[in-house]
């Protein structure tokens, strides 16, 4: 049997969820069966280097003008000399859509990890885009029901293309006592200490802020207590100041883009999620799956598709620091919910997201759009 040729068009190699999703397809596909050939609208993140090591290789560019319209020829002629039996295509553009004309195939794939949006001006534009390229696609995937429930109701007509497909956790199981206190050691922190963490990208609709306003709270009732952030952009040199004029420089460590996330959940024992609107939460998801229990607040989003509030995790509406905190503590001081929390989460992430449910998935996909 040939070898499918799998050009897969991604708006940037980074390490946020979106694109770890994907790595985990590519590696769980690349072999006898799949090739993968990565052409992304940016220049090669760090994630590039991870593919390499897998044998995928990628195309990278510079991402100019608005919507990207001045890279739109130079991506074009990247995808014509590329070679392909399918398309996948993960987070959509109008630059990308368009330079998918010069691929002579019409076996693609969308998958769509991020909410549509609650304006009406987001709305009528993920209308115009369903409306003008949603009929190029075979199938469309989307993250959680909460995002096909959003495109269904902009756009009916897409209703038969579309599929959703869990994200999977990298691995499911807990971490035990002696490894979490050699995480610990491994970032410098006191390993007899309780870790709260957060990760993602430091930008105003992730409520960096709030993690610090949490973190405040926690550290009057147990000074003992460290908190940790992986993740990194635009607002960070501003937190770690605001850190100090808080009073937690000592006890608040930024980390950075990781790139073995597992050793930095592993060194955890509460996790904080924080978002003004969140399609999923793949953190929490990751936090779960290796015994880390999770307090999350989400005004706008699907993260209910992960944690069920008071069963195997806490999720309020909005962002009430004395509530956060609150739950955080009686994780931190009440042993018998913390392992309740635990056992449940861990359980919730075996039935939902295994990564062989992930990849047998697409597979079905894959073959079904190609004898389209």
């Amino acid at each position: 049997m040939a070898q499918t040729r799998v050009l897969h068009l991604m708006q940037c190699t980074y390490l946020g969820g979106t694109e770890q999703t994907m790595y985990t397809l590519m590696r769980g596909l690349q072999g006898a069966e799949y090739g993968f050939q990565i052409v992304s609208l940016h220049p090669p993140g760090d994630g590039a280097e991870l593919m390499a090591t897998a044998g995928i290789p990628t195309a990278g560019h510079a991402y100019r003008g608005r919507f990207g319209w001045r890279t739109h020829w130079s991506l074009r002629r990247t995808i014509a000399r590329t070679p392909c039996d399918l398309v996948l295509v993960t987070g959509p553009t109008v630059s990308g859509s368009l330079a998918l004309g010069a691929t002579p195939t019409q076996r693609r794939v969308l998958t769509i990890h991020h909410h549509h949006g609650s304006s009406p001006g987001a709305r009528r534009l993920w209308q115009a885009f369903y409306r003008m390229y949603g009929h190029q696609y075979h199938v469309i995937t989307y993250l959680t029901d909460f995002i096909r429930r959003e495109a269904e109701a902009i756009a009916p007509w897409i209703a038969p293309r579309a599929r959703v497909v869990r994200a999977p956790a990298a691995s499911i199981g807990r971490v035990d006592d002696e490894a979490r206190r050699a995480f610990k050691r491994s970032f410098g922190l006191d390993e007899a200490a309780p870790v709260i963490g957060s990760a993602g990208r430091l930008v105003t609709p992730k409520r960096p802020d709030v993690f610090l306003d949490v973190a405040v709270r926690v550290a009057r009732r147990c000074p003992e207590a460290q908190f940790v952030v992986a993740g990194g952009g635009p607002l960070q040199t501003e937190l770690e100041r605001r850190a100090e004029h808080l009073g937690l420089a000592s006890r608040m460590h930024f980390l950075g883009w990781l790139r073995d996330t597992d050793r930095f959940f592993g060194a955890l024992d509460a996790f904080l999620f924080t978002s003004d609107a969140d399609a999923f939460g793949r953190t929490p998801m990751e936090a779960m799956a290796v015994g880390v229990p999770v307090v999350a607040s989400v005004v706008y989003g699907g993260t209910d598709e992960i944690i069920e509030h008071g069963h195997n995790g806490i999720l309020l509406p909005e962002h009430d620091i004395d509530a956060l905190s609150g739950h955080l503590l009686d994780l931190l001081e009440n042993p018998a919910l913390r392992e309740t929390r635990i056992a449940n989460g861990l359980a919730t992430v075996r039935a939902r997201h295994g990564s062989e449910a992930f990849l047998r998935a697409y597979r079905a996909i894959f073959e079904e759009t190609l004898a389209a």
